[in-house]
């Protein structure tokens, strides 16, 4: 049985279920796929910020003692 006509069968069988069980499958995949997308981009973010070098950002917001006695 090729896998087109599987997928078509679980199709039917799932638009043959209740709508309160469709409902409660739907949500089911929504929260498993959401909690998926937070897990990567908490691991996305976690590598971003270990590779920012902390000298260059607070030369980048904390002006240097230099630049502040020339006035420019």
């Amino acid at each position: 049985m090729p896998i087109s006509s599987q997928i078509k069968d679980f199709i039917k069988k799932l638009q043959n279920l209740p709508l309160r069980q469709r409902k409660i499958i739907l949500w089911a995949v929504v929260i498993i796929l959401g909690i998926a997308l937070v897990f990567l981009w908490w691991n996305f973010t976690k590598e971003k910020l270990k590779k920012i070098d902390l000298n260059d950002a607070v030369k980048q917001f904390i002006p240097s003692a230099e630049e502040g006695q020339n006035g420019e």
